[in-house]
């Protein structure tokens, strides 16, 4: 779609499928999430979905039924006592759960795991005891925080001066290599950069840049064709600076995002492969705040909003003028000037009477904002981070709404996380118009040589693996 995006994205894997007899090996491409590339390689623990089968955490958040379960585990309890001050939390295992050398996983590796997981929290007042199957936290005052903190802990241990997972699938001997940790059916996922020559049977993951039509409507005609298309949490926007002259202003926010053409970008840059949102949160997340529309493409409304913070435009002048009678000029930051999205911006700006400059990432705190992508955390989507990242604390959002933004990240600790403080953070971000949200992406999946393909639903944090299962099978029957 846009270079600078692609850039970002696009990554490629490779997927071996099982049979009886011999390994056979399903290819895949694109893969978009970020934990490898052509060009160098790191562990996939944090990918939300190759990560489950490589080094999945103990427990996960599964948003198909809105709560957080056990994963690598077989129970999780929190048992009360009768003083109602007094707490234990029970993890257990069963001898089934071993590391990838097939050792079963020890208690006191366990509870090495578990205290040092602990120490990301400043807590006190808890005693840890492991058996063979059961590890028990021992709280004696309530915990601010709940069991599931494991789901953003891949479970590994570092022996031989060497990671061990306990997923399905663990390192191979290549680079961008993964093979069934069962000897017995070798099954291999290995990874090929984008431009690889493509190797059946293989699914391929295609941004819209990946189409070769020369004409938005050819694009648009190629991507309706695509019976699978799959929402990222990848998001092309504009950050606002809030310190900046102008950027601090509401208005003048509001008045960019009712300027910039984010439908024509949509239909004609990414041939409708994405969706308009109003917060950077995917529409199916349970937190999306489905009241908070999306703000019109409306360059009467843009003036208007403009006029009310003092910019006037004379008549038949092009553009808008300060109280000092300067032009106004905004610049925004980019790691690609030259992008399409850079140039449509610029070019939708100048129509409303805007001089438009851009500037070197390196001078982001300089500029009225900044042109990137963003990538969410999948499926928390937790913000917290990422709004300290681009914010500064003294800015009276993050100040004022701190304690809302923690809220939600402690609750995504407990079983079932209040998804309703996620939609007040969205009206918040939606209300001070903290971004402008120009797309969120998108990918067609492709495949060659695979046949009934399970239906995907991006909530499901199984879909990829049922995909690579389903392969296996009808490997398997070959």
């Amino acid at each position: 779609m846009f270079q600078f995006i692609i850039q970002a994205c696009l990554i490629g894997l490779g997927f071996a499928a099982t049979a009886p007899v011999q390994a056979s090996v399903l290819h895949i491409y694109n893969w978009p999430y970020s934990f490898a590339n052509s060009n160098s390689a790191s562990f996939p623990a944090k990918d939300p979905f190759l990560g489950t089968m490589v080094c999945p955490a103990l427990t996960r958040l599964n948003l198909m039924n809105q709560k957080s379960e056990p994963s690598l585990l077989h129970k999780v309890e929190v048992v009360p006592s009768q003083d109602a001050k007094l707490t234990t939390w029970k993890l257990t295992w069963t001898p089934d759960l071993k590391w990838w050398s097939g050792e079963r996983v020890k208690g006191e590796e366990m509870q090495q795991f578990v205290e040092k997981a602990l120490q990301a929290y400043p807590l006190k007042h808890f005693q840890i005891q492991a058996t063979q199957q059961e590890l028990s936290i021992h709280w004696s005052k309530p915990p601010p925080i709940g069991p599931y903190f494991l789901n953003q802990h891949p479970f590994q241990r570092i022996k031989d001066q060497k990671r061990e997972c306990a997923g399905d699938y663990r390192e191979g001997e290549s680079p961008l290599e993964y093979v069934h940790v069962d000897g017995k059916d070798p099954q291999t996922i290995r990874f090929h950069a984008p431009d690889e020559e493509r190797l059946e049977p293989f699914l391929e993951f295609q941004f819209a840049s990946d189409y070769s039509a020369p004409t938005s409507k050819q694009l648009s005609r190629a991507v309706m064709d695509c019976s699978r298309p799959i929402d990222l949490p990848f998001y092309s926007v504009v950050i606002w600076n809030l310190l900046s002259e102008r950027g601090k202003e509401p208005s003048f926010r509001m008045a960019m995002t009712h300027a910039s053409p984010r439908g024509a970008l949509l239909r004609q840059g990414a041939g409708g492969l994405g969706s308009l949102v109003s917060a950077p949160i995917i529409r199916a997340h349970p937190g999306y705040h489905r009241s908070m529309l999306v703000r019109p493409f409306d360059m009467a409304m843009a003036e208007n909003l403009l006029n009310r913070i003092g910019y006037v435009r004379p008549h038949a002048e092009r553009f808008f003028k300060d109280a000092r009678g300067e032009h106004l000029k905004v610049s925004l930051a980019s790691p690609a000037p030259t992008s399409l999205i850079a140039q449509v911006l610029k070019d939708a700006y100048h129509r409303l009477g805007i001089e438009l400059t851009y500037l070197s990432d390196q001078r982001r705190f300089e500029a009225d904002g900044i042109l990137t992508t963003m990538t969410v955390p999948w499926p928390e989507t937790s913000l917290l981070k990422l709004l300290q990242h681009y914010f500064p604390e003294k800015t009276p959002f993050l100040s004022g709404n701190l304690e809302l933004l923690l809220s939600y990240d402690k609750s995504l600790t407990f079983e079932v996380p209040d998804f309703e403080l996620l939609k007040k953070i969205h009206k918040k971000i939606y209300d001070q118009e903290l971004m402008t949200l120009l797309l969120q992406h998108r990918v067609c999946l492709k495949e060659q040589g695979l046949r009934d393909l399970p239906k995907i639903l991006i909530r499901n944090p199984d879909w990829f693996k049922s995909i690579i299962l389903n392969n296996f099978a009808h490997s398997a029957t070959q």
